[in-house]
């Protein structure tokens, strides 16, 4: 493709894109109103995308994984609303040839509370660890001594995302943080959600996934069996296994739970016969279980490990005294010794490949840990777990019991039995006998999982007899091998973190098409065991007509009293032609009153996937302004599917005389307060022309502020072009705050007024703003702790680009300023590609973000501003702009009180790609003055655009003002070349330099209080300081020659 230096980057809208809810040719049950999958025919990515976001602009999307097999490439994306996650929102592009054929997962549309942050991050973290109340968490043992680095913690970090109580993507979502706590005393992982509003505790889920209640080893259970380990040193063998992935590593806990006290299990002879009062034997069978289930995910699905990048498989025995319980925590497997009387230890083949395909399922699907989900988590955890069992041992039948063995007192007795789950009080019927309808056990995760057990049985094995509710039933099985293959692909491939048991019916029937084709045999024994279990009422015998769901009517300003609806339908059934006389009665009705019924006869046979239409011969009337509930439907004659015979609709007769105008809702990112005490209040807004008539280019936009003390301040915006309903426009905007503006956070809302607007409630924005304190000189400003730091910088994003305080590669510590871009293929934000510095700042407002400072320099006598810098350019779309200079890709430039200072800070690509610069800017023509200081950056892609996920960035730290004169060009020529060796340091820093001449240096704390100082000679270009009496925290250092100094900063710990 060759296009031009000023090509809009919106080609991707060329493509026609044709869209329509697909509903499931096989019958789900009624009052499922949820799409599972949307179609789309010769659509680019990123126009399907957008057509996901269904007209909601604070949508986005952002891919976390991606994988291609026989059928297409698949990338799994977290959807985003206001730049925050919605928790277990997902969905999945399925793409052939470039194009997307189909998106799965959570399609809808999302209500969520006013975005309102008023607790920090900090403070969320204390209310968690107050409702656990634990003595001891898992990040305050010293991590120095645990001697596998899968096993150390460090101290969660709350990230903002979009919850509720409920755990119901159907009700209201609050923000909150959400809390990876894990402690020790007593054992619990958990996601606990505040709420960044209140302070409350909104939910909680366990991330504990639970069992619930070559050398050669004699193990335990499994007899004689062939390990591999590892010979440390002469007769001295342990059980470390390097030869699969990254390693299958089994220690031993001790009967505690305190991972820097573990230790290897040894041997020294390499023949594991270790039975012992301690029960060391079981060690080998939980080594053993953990090879062979690597070994099946490889053999079987040719996946390296759990996440298919040879992830490190550890395992814990001895886990806690008398443990009664098998365990995924998220990283690791641990397994209790049982108290003997009630429990023999847990280390069973089956119990070990359960736990680790926990762990499988996090790093595909992520089922929630809870109701539906988390039954379906529990379930595929007991079919992998029997397959590799049975795989393992060769059984010549199938053993379909989970945990056989465990009881003391009866070898025969089981957890749980896929073959007949009623056995153990699971139920065989979806929401029949047994089933937990309460919140105990997580709303039932280990019994509810009974059911998709139960369905793995019959297609594996089939069988027949008569269910529940009286269905007799006869099921020819596909072997357990290929309903594996099944299982497996409907996990990878579409499942999402909420998915639940109607997903699974359907996204079975879609894995088992991919592998083995429409109307295969495959798929008519999944039906019938859907049947069986009472998810589907279609057993794939009977005539199935479904409707599509799209009628040529749609809500519109135009719509009239002479209206007619047509749709169509599609014959589903695999093999069963409907014949010629087949009668269809069909009709519409309006707000549950028929308008029009007719019926035909079919004149030609309809053959599977055949369509035929319908159309109201009636004249319906939609003249009244009003909204319409519209149902189509059809019933033909032998069809005992009802539920997918009809399609619901709300038309909407909009009213040409009325205006709708609406302010969309943004991100808090999207405002910033200036330096005066009158701000102003800078921003952005996207205005929506919700009404019939037209608004012309420049017309007038009343735009208010108002604060929580009822203070007023208006201003005036104009359009940038006229629009029609349904147009958004961007519109910058910058607001006087006299009289308005207070001091620390204050909650403003944020509204437009017109005459004649009917509709209030989507006029308003609310948020939180403050002044941001003073940046006095000498003081550096960086990100270690980025409450604080939001205390003094204003962040602005836009439309398509994003700014945070980040830990994503930061320059050095655990924060930087990251500035990216966004998605430059949005077709609402056309991308103009500059030709020149000039068009850096000319063009593309949406692609730009700002952090502003509001500096004192009012005591200077001279003025430099300081900073370190770090860029990076992706090259993702060079081949799509060949014309253009790919270095304007990522810029930053300097401002102060809006006008630029400073030159444009590009880099060479990929020569200076994520090098540091340490920048110096004179700005001495302000010294006695006030200023607001800001840096502007323009970039291109955001992280998930580039195949490296680094994208175009910038990222800045170390900001400081000084009152110091700008050495001339000589002495700028003998600025010092020197950096930390490693960061953070321990008891010795060492300095790396491009010479070995003597440095003095002065070393203070971030207080700037001097701890140390001296000269330092150099070895090898390397000098050396002994720092072993500093308390740990964060350190500058001031280093100088008698040519030049520079200053770094470095983490004692």
């Amino acid at each position: 493709m060759s296009l031009s230096n000023k090509t809009i980057l919106s080609w991707l809208l060329t493509f026609s894109i044709i869209i329509y809810f697909a509903q499931n040719v096989y019958s789900i049950t009624p009052n499922e109103n949820l799409v599972r999958e949307r179609i789309f025919s010769n659509s680019s990515k990123a126009a399907c995308l957008y057509a996901l976001k269904n007209e909601d602009i604070s949508i986005n999307f952002q891919a976390i994984t991606k994988y291609s097999d026989h059928v297409a490439t698949h990338t799994r994306y977290q959807i985003f609303k206001n730049n925050y996650p919605i928790e277990g929102a997902q969905i999945i592009l399925h793409e052939k040839s470039d194009q997307t054929i189909s998106a799965t997962g959570n399609i809808q549309f999302y209500n969520t509370r006013i975005n309102l942050q008023v607790i920090s991050s900090s403070t969320a973290l204390e209310i968690a660890k107050l409702h656990r109340n634990a003595s001891l968490y898992a990040w305050e043992i010293d991590q120095s001594k645990i001697v596998v680095d899968q096993l150390k913690e460090s101290k969660p970090i709350p990230t903002l995302c979009w919850m509720n109580k409920e755990i119901d993507l159907q009700k209201e979502l609050v923000l909150c943080y959400k809390i990876d706590l894990y402690s020790l005393q007593p054992y619990k992982r958990e996601l606990i959600y505040v709420d960044a509003l209140t302070g409350n505790i909104v939910t909680s889920i366990d991330k504990i996934c639970e069992i619930n209640v070559e050398g050669t080893a004699k193990t335990k259970y499994l007899g004689i069996q062939k390990i591999t380990t590892d010979s440390v040193e002469i007769n001295k063998f342990i059980l470390r296994d390097h030869t699969r992935g990254n390693g299958v590593i089994t220690l031993n806990s001790r009967s505690m739970n305190d991972p820097s006290l573990n230790v290897d299990f040894t041997d020294t002879d390499n023949l594991w016969d270790n039975k012992n009062n301690q029960k060391d034997e079981i060690a080998t069978d939980a080594h053993f279980g953990a090879m062979k289930t690597y070994d099946y995910y490889k053999l079987f699905h040719n996946r390296k490990s759990i996440d298919d990048k040879d992830y490190n498989l550890i395992s814990q025995v001895h886990f806690l005294l008398n443990y009664n319980n098998a365990t995924w925590n998220g990283k690791t497997m641990n397994y209790g010794d049982g108290d003997n009387t009630n429990y023999n230890p847990f280390t069973l083949i089956d119990v070990c490949g359960h736990e680790i395909s926990h762990g499988f399922t996090e790093f595909t699907s992520n089922l929630i840990y809870y109701s539906e989900p988390g039954a379906l988590n529990e379930s595929i955890s007991d079919i992998f777990g029997v397959a590799i069992k049975n795989w393992s041992l060769s059984n010549t039948s199938i053993d379909w019991t989970i945990g056989k063995g465990l009881y003391p007192n009866d070898n025969n007795k089981a957890l749980r039995s896929m073959s007949n789950p009623a056995l153990y009080n699971n139920p065989k019927y979806y929401k029949g006998k047994s089933w937990v309808f309460g919140s105990q056990d997580n709303a039932g995760v280990h019994t509810n999982s009974g059911v998709f057990n139960y369905w793995f049985y019959l297609i594996s094995e089939g069988g027949t007899g008569t269910n529940e509710i009286g269905y007799k039933f006869y099921n020819e099985g596909i072997g357990i091998e290929k309903a594996a293959k099944i299982v497996y692909r409907m996990n990878t491939s579409y499942l999402t973190p909420r998915s639940n048991y109607q997903d699974a019916f359907f996204y079975s029937i879609k894995a088992a098409e991919d592998l083995f084709g429409k109307c295969s045999k495959e798929i008519k024994a999944l039906q019938i065991a859907w049947a069986i279990v009472g998810v589907s009422l279609n057993t794939g015998t009977d005539n199935d007509v479904y409707v599509l769901s799209k009628t040529n009517l749609s809500s519109s300003c135009d719509l009239g009293k002479n209206e007619s609806i047509t749709f169509k339908a599609v014959n589903g059934s695999c093999d069963l032609n409907i014949p010629i006389g087949t009668r269809a009665i069909y009709g519409v009705s309006i707000n549950n009153k028929v308008v029009f019924k007719d019926s035909l006869f079919l004149k030609n046979e309809l053959k599977p996937n055949d369509t035929i239409s319908f159309s109201s011969a009636a004249l319906l009337d939609f003249s009244v302004p009003a909204k319409y509930n519209v149902i189509s439907w059809v019933k033909f004659d032998r069809d005992t599917i009802a539920s997918n015979d009809s399609i619901k609709q709300v038309i909407e007769k909009f009213d040409a005389n009325q205006i709708d105008f609406a302010l969309r809702s943004l991100s808090s990112n999207a405002f910033s307060v200036g330096c005066n005490d009158d701000g102003p209040l800078r921003g952005y807004i996207v205005w929506k022309n919700g009404g019939c008539e037209q608004v012309p280019q420049n017309a007038e936009i009343q735009i208010s502020v108002i604060n929580n003390f009822d203070q007023i301040s208006t201003g005036k915006l104009t359009t940038s072009n006229s629009t029609v309903k349904g147009d958004s426009i961007y519109l910058p905007f910058s607001i006087n705050l006299t009289g308005v503006l207070q001091v620390g956070n204050t909650n403003y809302r944020i509204y437009i007024s017109n005459p004649g607007d009917i509709n209030k409630l989507n006029d308003t924005v609310r948020l939180t703003l403050s002044k941001k304190a003073e940046l006095p000189k000498d003081t550096r400003l960086e990100f270690f702790a980025p409450a604080k730091s939001r205390d003094t910088v204003n962040l602005n994003s836009n439309l398509n680009s994003t700014i945070a305080i980040s830990g994503t590669r930061a320059i050095e510590g655990p924060n930087s300023i990251r500035m990216s871009g966004g998605n430059a293929t949005n077709p609402n934000f056309a991308f103009i590609a500059p030709v020149n510095e000039d068009e850096i700042w000319a063009l593309n407002p949406y692609s730009k973000s700002r952090m502003c400072i509001c500096a004192d320099a009012s005591t200077m006598q001279h003025v430099k501003l300081k900073f370190d810098r770090k860029q990076n350019i992706t090259n993702t779309l060079f081949n799509q702009i060949p014309s253009a200079s790919h270095e304007l890709l990522s810029a930053l430039r300097v401002l102060v009180n809006g006008t630029q200072v400073s030159k444009t800070y590009r880099i060479r690509y990929p020569n200076d790609t994520l090098k540091i610069f340490n920048e110096d800017l004179d700005l001495t023509k302000y010294a006695g003055t006030r200023f607001e200081l800001c840096f502007e950056a323009f970039n291109l892609l955001e992280t998930f655009s580039d195949a490296k996920r680094i994208g175009d960035v910038v990222w800045l730290d170390n900001i400081i003002i000084v009152d110091e004169a700008t050495v001339n060009t000589t002495e700028q020529k003998n600025n010092l070349s020197v950096q930390i060796e490693s960061n953070p340091v321990y008891d010795e820093l060492v300095i790396k330099s491009n010479s070995n001449d003597p440095l003095h240096f002065i070393i203070s704390n971030i207080q700037g209080v001097s701890q140390s100082k001296g000269k330092m000679l150099s070895t090898n270009a390397r000098h050396r300081i002994d720092i072993s009496k500093l308390v740990n925290g964060v350190y500058f250092i001031e280093l100088s020659n008698t040519k030049a100094k520079k200053t770094l900063k470095f983490i004692k710990k």
